[in-house]
């Protein structure tokens, strides 16, 4: 029950988070990707960024372009950052809550196993009661919240 009562801990940690990142409302990559972006409005040319970089023009063009086609790694990505003194901000931002996404895998995973004991035992589902039904989906869900088995 302790470690239970950790993973909620942790959860609720993540969650805040997570919803720090989501109430700055991070903009979109801009279109032609942050290296240009922010080389431009600097007044920085491409050669001048090359030569900080320590590649050449060339390099630095296919840089560009390696981050606008999505193609750059991180370490090129921070080290071109650094050069143009930025910092290189990097994370995943759930789509819904990180609850919300545990609750639905468990979810599906109990009313999986629900119908794959009814169709072994072949019950009618319409002589089982809908809440008796709810409370064992329920009951599944969860024991699954927490099981390294929610997204095996």
């Amino acid at each position: 029950m302790a470690m239970k009562k950790v993973r909620i801990l942790q959860l609720k940690h993540v969650q805040e988070r997570l919803t720090q990142l989501k109430e700055q409302d991070m903009v979109a990559r801009p279109p032609r990707g942050w290296i240009r972006f922010i080389r431009e409005a600097l007044g920085m040319s491409s050669k001048a960024l090359a030569s900080r970089v320590g590649v050449s023009p060339t390099t630095m063009s296919e840089t560009e372009k390696a981050e606008y086609e999505e193609g750059i790694t991180l370490k090129r990505l921070r080290r071109v950052a650094e050069s143009m003194d930025c910092d290189l901000v990097y994370y995943f931002l759930p789509k819904k809550p990180i609850p919300e996404l545990i609750e639905q895998r468990a979810r599906y995973l109990a009313e999986q196993k629900l119908r794959e004991i009814q169709s072994l035992v072949d019950l009618d589902s319409s002589s089982i009661p809908e809440d008796f039904i709810e409370s064992k989906i329920q009951d599944e869900v969860e024991e699954l919240k927490f099981s390294k088995k929610l997204w095996d």
